[in-house]
């Protein structure tokens, strides 16, 4: 399921490399070893089954770059029942990551739409999510668990109830 051609040039003067990968019905399990492998770092708590296809290259002049497609994922995040996500695009963009809109779909028939953007250069994270109706619990969790943050305090003190509208999430 993965492809790698490295192009080395130059090697006694000035090494130029390239390195060129595709995935094609990748485990989504793997990911998380992989990207801790250059750098990247997953939330622990969150699992998931699924795959991903997609492809990237990066050189020594410049930025990775690619896209990805995250097809029938399954996340199983602690104290909430499990995620399902059909499609989400990940792109690498030279200056991080990007996840599109995707559909998170919630049990119960709930959905919630999510969108972020992880700028490596200076760590910077955003992440959008908005819904139409989700109980206050099962977001709770979620968010944590994806987030690594607490929601805002009012929502923080709701026992019982839905959510219902926006909220973006800002770490710099």
């Amino acid at each position: 399921p993965v492809a790698i051609r490295y192009e080395l040039r130059d090697y006694l003067k000035t090494p130029n490399w390239r390195l060129v990968a595709t995935v094609k019905d990748l485990p989504l399990k793997t990911l998380p070893a992989l990207a801790h492998e250059v750098g990247l770092d997953f939330p622990s708590k969150v699992a998931g089954r699924g795959t991903v296809d997609g492809a990237f290259h990066w050189a020594s002049s410049e930025p990775p770059l690619g896209s990805f497609l995250l097809r029938d994922v399954v996340l199983n995040v602690p104290n909430a029942a499990p995620a399902f996500i059909k499609r989400a695009r990940v792109k690498l963009d030279g200056n991080g990551i990007r996840l599109e809109p995707a559909t998170v779909n919630m049990p119960g028939g709930r959905q919630l739409q999510v969108a972020a953007t992880y700028r490596a250069t200076d760590g910077d994270l955003i992440i959008r999510s908005s819904t139409k109706g989700l109980p206050i619990r099962q977001f709770i969790s979620a968010w944590r668990a994806l987030t690594r943050t607490d929601v805002p305090e009012p929502l923080t003190a709701c026992e019982t109830g839905s959510w219902r509208g926006s909220l973006k999430m800002e770490r710099t």
